[in-house]
C-alpha cells in the first residue's frame, strides 16, 4: 500500500526501531555485556585484537574485556573491523569446544553488530552461518546471545539482513515457542530482520514466521513483529483466517487494558496500536469483513473513545475504519458509530 497513512505508519516504526538501536548501544548494560572489574583500556583491547588475528589462544577474561570494550567505545568496533583476521579469530572461538569462550565470542559479535551497516555486513559475512547454527545450542546463554547478535547485525542495514536471511535466520521463528530470554531475543531478531528485509523477505520465510506467531501468545513484542510483517506485499495471501480471528478475539482485551492504563496518550510501543495497524493493513474480503463487524460492533463505545481521547491511536483507527467502509456491504458498524 502506497497511501500516505501506511507511509506514515512505516516511518513511525522505522524511527522507533532506530531509537531502540540507539538505546541498545548507548544505555543498555545487562549482565551478559558488562563486568565492572574488567579493565578495558585501549592498550589491553589492542593486545587482545592482535592475539585474535594470530590464531593464538585467548582466555575467557580477554574475550570478556573485548566484549565490554565494544560496548563502551565505538572506536573499538572500527579497530576490530579494520584489523585483518580478528573477526576470523572470534569465529574460531565461537565454534570451539569451550562453551564459556563461545558465549563471550558471541557477545563480542553481538556488540560488533551494534555498529553501522558496514559492521552488520561484516558480522553477517564472517559469522552469520555460525551464529544461526548456534541458535540450536543446548546452552541457553549461547543461543540467546547468538539471537541478539543476529538481531543487531540484521538491524544495521538491509544488506546484512539479506545475508542472514539467506543463511537461514528465518529459523528464529521456531524459537517463538521458547520461554523467557530466548523468546525475547528471537522476537528482537525477527523484528529487525523483517523490518530491514521488507518485501524482499521470501514468502516461505514469511509463512513460517506467521505460523510460529499464530502458536505464540499475543504480547506487545509479538504484535510489533506481526505489524511489521503485515507491511509485506504477500502478507494478505499468507496469513490465515484463523490467525485473523485470533487477533480479533484478543482485541477487546487490549482495548480494555489500554483504556484502563493509558490516560491521554499512547506509547508508540503499544500492543493495541500494533494490532489496529495490522488489521488496517489487511485486505477486507466478505469473510474477513464479517469477522470484523461481529467483533467491532460489540465494542463501538470503546472505538469511539479511542477516536476522541487518544490522538496517537485515532489515525490508525480511522485508517482501519476507512478500509472497512470501502470494502464493506454491511453498514451496521457505521450506523452504530453514528448513533453514539
Amino acid at each position: 500500500m502506497e497511501d500516505q497513512p501506511v507511509t506514515a505508519i512505516r516511518e513511525t516504526t522505522r524511527n522507533l526501531l532506530k531509537l531502540k538501536r540507539r538505546f541498545n548501544r548507548d544505555e543498555e548494560s545487562d549482565s551478559r555485556r558488562c563486568v565492572p572489574d574488567t579493565s578495558t583500556s585501549q592498550k589491553n583491547i589492542k593486545a587482545i585484537v592482535n592475539t585474535l588475528k594470530t590464531k593464538s589462544s585467548v582466555s575467557v577474561s580477554e574475550l570478556r574485556t573485548l566484549k565490554n570494550g565494544l560496548m563502551e567505545d565505538p572506536n573499538t568496533i572500527e579497530l576490530v573491523l579494520n584489523t585483518h583476521g580478528t573477526l576470523r579469530g572470534l569465529v574460531r572461538e565461537l565454534t570451539g569446544n569451550d562453551v564459556r569462550k563461545q558465549c563471550e565470542a558471541a557477545g563480542c559479535l553481538c556488540n560488533l553488530g551494534l555498529g553501522d551497516s558496514k559492521a552488520g555486513v561484516a558480522v553477517a559475512k564472517a559469522a552469520g552461518p555460525y551464529l544461526v547454527a548456534a541458535l540450536d545450542s543446548l546452552s541457553v546463554e549461547l543461543a540467546v546471545t547468538c539471537a541478539w547478535a543476529v538481531g543487531n547485525a540484521a538491524g544495521a542495514g538491509p544488506r546484512g539482513a539479506a545475508l542472514l536471511a539467506a543463511q537461514g535466520a528465518a529459523k528464529l521463528g521456531g524459537l517463538l515457542d521458547a520461554k523467557g530470554e530466548l523468546k525475547d531475543a528471537a522476537i528482537y531478531a525477527l523484528v529487525h530482520l523483517g523490518f530491514q528485509m521488507g518485501d524482499e523477505l521470501r514468502s516461505e520465510h514469511l509463512a513460517k514466521i506467521l505460523e510460529a506467531l499464530y502458536k505464540s501468545d499475543i504480547t506487545t513484542a509479538t504484535s510489533q513483529l506481526l505489524f511489521i510483517l503485515s507491511c509485506h506485499n504477500e502478507f494478505n495471501s499468507v496469513i490465515s483466517e484463523v490467525h485473523i480471528h485470533k487477533i480479533l478475539q484478543n482485541l477487546p482485551i487490549s482495548l480494555q487494558s489500554h483504556i484502563n492504563s493509558c490516560e491521554k496518550s499512547c506509547s508508540m510501543n503499544c500492543k493495541l496500536l500494533y494490532q489496529i495497524r495490522t488489521l488496517a493493513n489487511l485486505n477486507i474480503d466478505d469473510k474477513v469483513n464479517e469477522l470484523f463487524t461481529n467483533c467491532l460492533c460489540q465494542h463501538v463505545g470503546s472505538l469511539k473513545m479511542l477516536l476522541v481521547k487518544y490522538d496517537d491511536l485515532s489515525k490508525s483507527v480511522l485508517w482501519l475504519l476507512g478500509n472497512l467502509y470501502n470494502n464493506s456491504s454491511n453498514s451496521v458498524l457505521f450506523n452504530e458509530l453514528l448513533l453514539l
